[in-house]
């Protein structure tokens, strides 16, 4: 109560939205196709603070930025093939190494230090109206992503990953697989249940 009047503005930053550099990941090739890309890129991220670094998203980019000054250490692209850009909530972190979902329903992984890409993982197929927003959780030695969509023909699930190879672990998904299984009784048809 003290001080709060001191409070002043230290710094601001404007997001660098560049599409080329040295850090560059996708698979999408110019010329491709470009499935839904509605394009409402706005800060919608939870940042993560780690030693004084500030780790933020925005759907196709993912910074480093020094906390106390503003100064960017890395800036990241990924070269989507579309999806729904509405927003990308931000990293999951495990030791030194981030994880991200992006809008073509993909997992990157990269160096915390340089934002040098790790790996990368499809989840699912950006042409089938899936699309994340989440950012991904850590628990134990389990990177687990999520995605889901508008299209009523998507089934929403779960996946887990490891960390150090983005192999996957196993899936769950949001409604039952088969008949028998717990629920499967709950769903009028198998057309309903496996399509959520």
């Amino acid at each position: 109560k003290s001080n709060v009047a001191t409070l002043t503005l230290a710094w601001t930053y404007k997001a660098n939205r560049a599409t080329d550099g040295p850090l560059v990941g996708g698979e999408h090739k110019p010329g491709e196709p470009i499935y839904l890309n509605v394009d409402n890129s706005t800060f919608k991220c939870s940042a993560l603070l780690v030693n004084g670094v500030l780790y933020a998203t925005m759907p196709d980019h993912a910074w480093a930025l020094d906390a106390r000054t503003g100064r960017e250490i890395w800036h990241y692209y990924w070269n989507s093939a579309g999806g729904h850009h509405d927003g990308e909530r931000g990293f999951g972190m495990y030791g030194n190494w981030l994880f991200m979902e992006t809008a073509d329903n993909f997992v990157v992984s990269l160096d915390a230090a340089t934002g040098k890409e790790r790996w990368h993982k499809q989840i699912a197929d950006v042409k089938l109206g899936y699309f994340p927003t989440s950012a991904p959780l850590i628990v134990g030695n389990h990177v687990i992503v999520g995605t889901g969509g508008d299209n009523l023909d998507v089934q929403g699930f779960m996946k887990s990953l490891d960390p150090e190879t983005g192999f996957l672990q196993c899936t769950g998904y949001t409604s039952p697989q088969k008949p028998g299984d717990v629920g499967d009784d709950t769903w009028p048809d198998d057309y309903a249940r496996t399509h959520g």
